[in-house]
């Protein structure tokens, strides 16, 4: 077993309980796949657990930001929801104080709602971010130098 093998454990979990439309809490999927691995014997049984947790937080953690709404993930057909080019089948939504996957169906209005707002928020700060780099351009255009001059030198 190397790391790519429990990545894919951990993401076989997550994806098996989506697909099933159920809530999953981030902490579970940790434990659930330490159960899977549980017997470990001799003087070294708490490091390596505590070994194996810390890397399982990372590899969960990082698993759940896939749900994180994310432009890249319309050209991932398993994030999508059949019929639709951007919604999620699930989104990342701290739930009870816990970071949890939850499917759509299963997102209350006040779930759904904030995650509005988030896209929104998102959205503004790209405008701005777009309006910038316009600037930067037009400000080369109108020195006649459409190449890059440096941050340094009035953009």
């Amino acid at each position: 077993m190397n790391e790519s093998d429990i990545r894919r454990e951990v993401e076989l979990v997550i994806s098996e309980r989506v697909q099933c439309g159920e809530v999953t809490v981030a902490s579970w999927v940790i434990q659930s796949v330490m159960s899977r691995h549980a017997s470990l014997e001799g003087l070294d049984v708490e490091w390596y657990q505590v070994a194996s947790r810390c890397f399982l937080q990372t590899e969960v953690a990082r698993a759940v930001r896939r749900y994180k709404i994310n432009e890249d993930q319309a050209q991932d057909g398993q994030m999508v929801l059949e019929g639709f080019e951007r919604l999620q089948v699930a989104y990342s939504i701290v739930r009870n104080g816990q970071q949890s996957i939850v499917p759509l169906h299963l997102c209350t209005t006040q779930e759904l709602e904030e995650k509005v707002l988030e896209m929104e928020g998102m959205r503004t700060g790209l405008q701005s971010h777009i309006d910038e780099l316009r600037r930067v351009i037009a400000g080369r255009e109108g020195r006649g130098n459409p190449e890059p001059g440096g941050l340094g030198r009035a953009l």
